[in-house]
């Protein structure tokens, strides 16, 4: 190009004219920076139009960018290469007509383009510089910031870096609550029959009991009479009577137990979306454990209500949750006995699994329906087996257990309150010495403490924000 050749001869005389000069006029010499930044792509061209005319055009790398001149106020610049360069133009005096800092990078405006369409509610920034692709700029949620990343790394491929800077509007928070619904219901029936006689002459001795350990019907030799032992936990009907000479005493051993539990826990909790969180409003009870060499040490395992929970919020206000609630209690049965240490049971209700729900939406997470049936009969060989009459020589025992359990979960997502909360103590207060001895009160009511005025949300910088939380 006629005007490149130019420009080559004027540097290199400016060049012999600079290494003649006095020392003297070093002073005089001024250093002027880039006013403007420039972000081209590759084999992408911006046509740039000067205020005033121009003679001279420097480019400090033409591998990264280069210039086109088509008149003396026109001025193409493209990309070549990604990576950074400076470009100069000045007029006859040598006075500087335009400056830039020209950034190339591979397919800058495409990127701009996909994330626009891809993410049309996010504010995000494409930059390139120095071989890496820059994001900043503000996103909906922590989704929207991994996504950004993988559309870009998938658009320049793995040989840029990319450096992600966005940022979330506002951290997403969900309060999850769980709530724990069991019905049990037990049913017990008994019935037992004791037959025993006496022959006070000295003759014939029978008795035969069923339903219990120790006979019914007991006699006293001296006293000559009977006397009805009573069944623990049973209703015991008895009687005597002489037949063919003896002193016949008959009991009968009847037992129903009905049985109704109830259970509802709600245990509810917050975390951020990504964070995973965890609750227990419970205890931990003592297990001896053998150390090997003869000793015991104790352990304590936790039991109670609990929670543990990894909220995702996704797009749409979907929420995406991995969820464990429990609940377990201490129980007797399958309680075990080392050493005259006893060793309780836990009786326990555990979900675990993963879901995908709306604010506000409850879903069944699990639940459970049983029915269990026994039925236990004893009886006397033979005599037991004859119809009607068999019933006097056996004793029956029936047992049925019910239960229906059912937890749902409800995710909301919420934000901080800047109004005071309710709390579960407003309203309630000691009363004096007086009140309690005088008048036998255990607590009196109070007002409730008026609710804050709304105020302006904090500062995302300088404020913090105020306790507790709404539904958004």
């Amino acid at each position: 190009m006629k005007l490149k050749a130019i420009l080559c001869g004027c540097t290199a005389a400016l060049s012999l004219a600079v290494a003649a000069t006095p020392a003297t006029q070093a002073q005089d010499t001024t250093i002027t920076s880039a006013s403007s930044s420039l972000n081209v792509g590759v084999n992408k061209g911006t046509l740039i139009r000067l205020e005033r005319s121009m003679s001279d055009v420097f480019v400090a790398n033409q591998k990264i960018a280069d210039v086109q001149v088509r008149s003396d106020r026109l001025l193409y610049v493209y990309g070549v290469g990604a990576g950074e360069t400076t470009i100069y133009a000045t007029d006859g005096a040598g006075r500087i007509v335009y400056s830039a800092n020209v950034r190339v990078a591979q397919n800058i405006d495409q990127i701009r383009t996909m994330l626009g369409l891809a993410m049309p509610g996010a504010a995000i920034t494409v930059n390139s510089m120095n071989g890496m692709t820059l994001l900043t700029g503000t996103v909906a949620n922590p989704e929207e910031v991994e996504e950004a990343t993988r559309l870009v790394k998938t658009f320049v491929g793995e040989g840029q870096a990319i450096v992600n800077k966005l940022q979330t509007a506002t951290p997403a928070q969900v309060n999850l609550r769980v709530k724990f619904a069991e019905v049990s219901r037990s049913l017990v029936k008994e019935l037992g029959l004791n037959l025993t006689t006496i022959d006070n002459t000295g003759g014939f001795l029978f008795g035969m009991a069923r339903g219990r350990g120790t006979g019914a019907l007991t006699y006293d030799a001296a006293a000559g009479s009977w006397t009805l032992n009573q069944n623990s936990g049973s209703t015991t009907i008895g009687g005597v009577a002489s037949l063919f000479g003896l002193d016949v005493g008959a009991a009968i051993d009847a037992l129903e137990q009905d049985g109704l539990v109830s259970l509802l826990a709600e245990p509810n909790l917050t975390a951020l979306s990504g964070e995973t969180a965890s609750f227990l409003a419970g205890g931990e009870f003592p297990i001896a454990v053998s150390d090997g060499n003869g000793g015991i040490s104790v352990e304590f395992k936790e039991y109670g209500v609990g929670i543990a929970f990894t909220p995702t919020v996704l797009d749409g206000g979907r929420i995406s949750l991995r969820v464990r609630p429990e609940v377990s209690e201490l129980s007797e049965a399958g309680a075990i006995r080392l050493d005259n240490i006893s060793i309780p049971a836990l009786t326990t209700r555990r979900a675990e699994t993963s879901v995908e729900l709306g604010s506000g939406q409850s879903f069944m997470i699990a639940g459970l329906l049983r029915n269990r049936v026994g039925t236990t009969q004893e009886k006397t060989p033979l005599l037991g087996n004859l119809p009607i009459l068999g019933a006097l020589f056996k004793s029956d025992r029936y047992a049925r257990d019910e239960s229906e359990l059912v937890i749902i979960v409800t995710p909301y997502l919420v934000k901080p309150s800047n109004t005071r909360l309710t709390l579960p103590t407003d309203g309630l207060a000691v009363p004096n010495d007086a009140e309690r001895w005088l008048l036998g009160k255990t607590f009196k009511g109070a007002k409730a403490p008026v609710a804050e005025a709304k105020v302006a949300a904090p500062s995302a910088v300088t404020g913090a924000a105020a306790p507790g939380f709404s539904n958004n």
